[in-house]
């Protein structure tokens, strides 16, 4: 075959080689782009879908759970009502980490009040169910009643603001605050 014949055969080989390899890139460029907007879509169906479980009064635990460090010992507190509408009385899991030293001989039934931003406030009658009373890693129940001594609730459709105050876990008074919407969701539960 003469060199002026092969070369136009060359050129054309060398235009398909390149028309094959523009299109594998074009195809797995559309293939990644299909890819992403799949999963932005799929993210934000997700983000619909905890925003509605929220606009039902659906948590999670992670939304309910407050934390406390200091003195060593780290406490966290979830607020189980919203998530336990059924639960008569106001419940809290307890959860106490340390790396040096107990946390077995706390008695949270002691230690713990509950109050609103309306001045009702409980500090008697507390109750306490182990789950674990590991020396470092402890967790239980800690449930009160959902009035003060006088009968005003503690969580009606005009409180702002619930907390937990344990005191001397580590020689730290422990704070932990809700607000609505988690109220709201409580305040309908333990009927």
């Amino acid at each position: 075959m003469k060199r002026s014949a092969a070369l136009p055969l060359f050129i054309g080989l060398a235009l398909i080689v390149a028309a094959v390899a523009l299109y594998g890139w074009s195809a797995r460029r559309a293939e990644a782009a299909r890819l992403a907007e799949e999963a932005r879509l799929d993210a934000a169906r997700q983000a619909a879908a905890a925003q509605s479980k929220r606009a039902l009064g659906k948590f999670s635990e992670q939304d309910l759970a407050r934390m406390s460090e200091g003195g060593g010992i780290q406490v966290s507190a979830v607020f189980l009502n919203p998530i336990e509408p059924s639960e008569r009385q106001l419940a809290f899991e307890v959860f106490f980490t340390t790396h040096g030293g107990s946390v077995a001989g706390y008695k949270l039934e002691g230690l713990s009040t509950l109050a609103n931003d309306q001045g009702a406030k409980v500090a008697d009658g507390f109750t306490w169910t182990s789950e674990s009373d590991d020396g470092h890693h402890r967790y239980g129940i800690l449930r009160v009643g959902r009035a003060d001594a006088s009968g005003r609730p503690l969580i009606t459709a005009e409180t702002k603001r619930l907390t937990l105050e344990i005191q001397g876990i580590g020689d730290v008074t422990r704070t932990f605050t809700w607000e609505p919407p988690y109220l709201a969701a409580a305040a309908a539960g333990g009927k």
